[in-house]
């Protein structure tokens, strides 16, 4: 019975949220069909992730502190494992609207899709220390994934910019160094080991 109550509640405050999210976007106190039909849409930066990093950083502790309610909930004290609930709902909640909005703009079942549904049924089943640790564990793989991109594009950006000064070309059966920015169509030139 608890978990049907949680998941009833957890939904009447998904469609609050939206909602309210709606009506601060448009600035309107109206309501109206047209503003519960159309989605979200996000502000486009100049980095594509540089939102998902900050909900990352947001929503990792908040994991995290579901995490330790359920622990502390299983091992000693078991209506702690009931605060957690809304705890992980709310560490969720980027998953379903990631979901969301590929379901109803892209038309695609994605990881988000199945992670919503694994969430909302370890929550109908009880299960609520592996709800918390299923979401601290995607989001501590997101932060990982970000520093790893970040890593990556920093080390690629590097290994451009050393482009070398000279070359060695073959002219008249004979290697001869030059300035890069002296090659011309035709030249061959000569690349060696190391």
């Amino acid at each position: 019975m608890l978990p049907v109550f949680l998941l009833t509640a957890g939904s009447v405050a998904y469609i609050g949220r939206t909602i309210y999210k709606k009506r601060a976007a448009s600035g309107s106190g109206g309501n109206t069909d047209t503003d519960l039909k159309t989605p979200i849409k996000r502000p486009a930066s100049e980095d594509p992730f540089a939102e998902w990093d900050k909900e990352v950083d947001h929503y990792l502790p908040v994991s995290a502190g579901a995490l330790g309610l359920a622990t502390a909930g299983s091992l000693f004290f078991p209506p702690l494992s009931i605060i957690s609930v809304p705890v992980s709902l709310y560490a969720s909640w980027p998953i379903f609207e990631t979901a969301y909005r590929e379901i109803t703009e892209q038309g695609k079942l994605k990881a988000e899709v199945i992670d919503s549904f694994a969430v909302l049924a370890s929550l109908a089943g009880g299960y609520y220390f592996i709800t918390a640790l299923s979401g601290c564990v995607y989001f501590a793989a997101s932060k990982v994934l970000s520093k790893t991109r970040d890593h990556t594009g920093k080390t690629l950006i590097n290994i451009f910019e050393e482009q070398p000064r000279h070359v060695w070309v073959l002219r008249d059966d004979a290697e001869i160094e030059i300035r890069f920015h002296e090659l011309s169509a035709g030249d061959i030139f000569i690349v060696n080991a190391g």
